[in-house]
């Protein structure tokens, strides 16, 4: 899977939802190349870390997963803190 700039994304483990900031390769046959995410964290800082992409998932592809169910259930603030 190919990552852009601005797409939302998630961990595969689970995580908030997370912002696309940067790509180290546009190259598709590179599969060991690094995300940079932005989200907000406990008390609405805004966090940013690096990912390999095999991490990822878009989250266009969860959402419809869900769709069918209930809301997905997404870490509150204070789980987020404890992590």
């Amino acid at each position: 899977m190919s990552f852009l700039p601005g797409m939302e994304v998630v961990l595969k483990s689970g995580s908030p939802v997370m912002t696309v900031e940067s790509v180290s390769s546009h190259d598709p046959d590179d599969t060991d190349y690094v995300v940079t995410c932005i989200w907000f964290g406990g008390k609405n800082k805004v966090r940013k870390r690096d990912f390999y992409a095999y991490c990822l998932i878009d989250f266009d592809e969860v959402r419809e997963c869900c769709e069918e169910d209930d809301e997905p259930e997404y870490p509150t603030e204070e789980e987020e803190e404890l992590r």
